[in-house]
C-alpha cells in the first residue's frame, strides 16, 4: 500500500526521488513531486525552492531541490502495482516535518498543488 509520504525512484528514465505528497483524491490519484540536484547559480534555479539537505533522508547526497513544476497526478493503482512488479525502488518514508515542509512550500508557491 502507498501512502502520504512515500518516496520511490523508477518512475522517469531519470530515476530521480519522487514523493507521494497527498492522500489519495476522489479518482484514487495521487499527487507526487521529484527532487532535484540544487544549483543556485544556474539561471533556471528557483530562489524560493524548497532546499532538502543529505542528512534529512538517506537517498540524498547532495543539497536537492523539490521541483513543484514537475508535479503529477498518478494513480494509485498503477504506483501499487509498478511497487510490487518492482519497476519502482521503495526508499525510506519521508519524516513528517520534512512533508510538512514540502506541502508547506508548495503552497506558499502558487496555491494548491491540486487546482
Amino acid at each position: 500500500m502507498i501512502r502520504l509520504g512515500d518516496t520511490f525512484e523508477g518512475y522517469d528514465d531519470r530515476r530521480r526521488l519522487y514523493v507521494v505528497l497527498s492522500e489519495p483524491t476522489a479518482d484514487n490519484n495521487l499527487a507526487l513531486v521529484n527532487l532535484i540536484s540544487h544549483y543556485p547559480h544556474l539561471p533556471l534555479h528557483d530562489p524560493a525552492c524548497v532546499i532538502i539537505h543529505p542528512s534529512e533522508h538517506p537517498w540524498i547526497r547532495r543539497e536537492s531541490c523539490v521541483f513543484y513544476e514537475g508535479a503529477v497526478l498518478e494513480s494509485r493503482l498503477i504506483l501499487e502495482t509498478d511497487l510490487d512488479s518492482a519497476d519502482l525502488q521503495r526508499h525510506p518514508h519521508f519524516p513528517p516535518q520534512l512533508l510538512s515542509r514540502i506541502q508547506l512550500g508548495r503552497l506558499l508557491r502558487r496555491g494548491s498543488l491540486l487546482k
